[in-house]
């Protein structure tokens, strides 16, 4: 894989944003938040899908955010159209299906599904080269 970023990925300025080596953004991906969002080397996020590293704090004062960071791993492949909210962790080399909606900790070889996201297979063996 080599490094991209697509013209219509949006990435916000004064994110704190870490990105390994070789990572793919696609098209129309949204990455925006207060937390730290960590991306490891070789991870592909497929086109339109959303990361937002913070949460209303609905408790407290629904007008202000709090950080929630998110860490996915490397090796990682996120389809399209996927939403991962503040707070989750990916572990390496796992696949998240189209469509999903990310909440929580998810393993290292994950294969995640659905909304809400699930683990449907461990120890999956995802092809890198």
């Amino acid at each position: 894989m080599r490094e991209f970023t697509h013209k219509t990925a949006s990435i916000e300025k004064k994110l704190p944003f870490k990105r390994g080596k070789d990572v793919y953004i696609g098209k129309g991906v949204q990455i925006i938040g207060k937390g730290l969002i960590e991306i490891g080397d070789r991870t592909a996020i497929a086109w339109e899908s959303i990361l937002i590293s913070d949460n209303h704090d609905w408790r407290n004062d629904i007008n202000t955010t709090i950080e929630a960071p998110i860490k996915i791993g490397s090796d990682c492949w996120i389809g399209s159209r996927c939403v991962i909210l503040g707070n989750v962790e990916i572990g390496n080399k796992c696949v998240v299906g189209a469509g999903s909606v990310l909440r929580g900790k998810f393993p290292d070889n994950s294969l995640i599904l659905g909304n809400p996201a699930k683990i449907v297979k461990k120890n999956i063996r995802v092809g890198v080269k």
